[in-house]
């Protein structure tokens, strides 16, 4: 083999592992529009955060009435209470997960920071008649493992 061919086999190569890198990025980006979507559902998941979030959840306006379906009827939570007491009793309860429809949170452009670091920027959508009202979301992404969680939640100026 000649200098040329292996100078283009040697040009050739690292274009091998850009597709590794984006197929992973890919991958990535589907975990976190997830994560976000999980935002919809109710009772939230108590792994969406990282452990000492900085969220603005609780400033989202109250809206009345939520819109919400059913997700699958098998999908449950299941809630535990023991009480205390000598040959105390155990309370078990399940509660259909249901999907909230209107306000919907979602998910925009996704940038990577780190490969364990994304910023996010995302809407709270609240359609009541025929006005709609978005208010912008800022999300920071921490990977955890295999699993993006939220780091940090702000609602910013509309």
């Amino acid at each position: 083999m000649g200098y040329r061919a292996s100078s283009k086999i040697m040009l050739l190569f690292p274009l091998a592992f850009v597709s590794f890198a984006l197929a992973d990025e890919v991958a990535d980006r589907a975990a976190i529009d997830h994560t976000i979507a999980a935002l919809n559902e109710f009772p939230l998941s108590t792994g969406l955060f990282v452990d000492e979030v900085s969220s603005d959840l609780a400033r989202l306006p109250k809206v009345n009435p939520l819109e919400y379906r059913a997700l699958v009827p098998t999908v449950q939570r299941l809630s535990v209470t023991i009480s205390h007491e000598p040959l105390g009793e155990a309370r078990i309860d399940l509660q259909p997960a249901v999907e909230i429809l209107n306000p919907h949170t979602g998910s925009g452009a996704v940038r990577f920071l780190t490969p364990d670091i994304a910023v996010v920027d995302g809407n709270w959508t609240y359609k009541n008649g025929e006005t709609t009202e978005i208010t912008p979301l800022f999300f920071v992404m921490k990977r955890e493992g295999d699993v993006w969680k939220i780091a940090s939640l702000r609602l910013l100026a509309r």
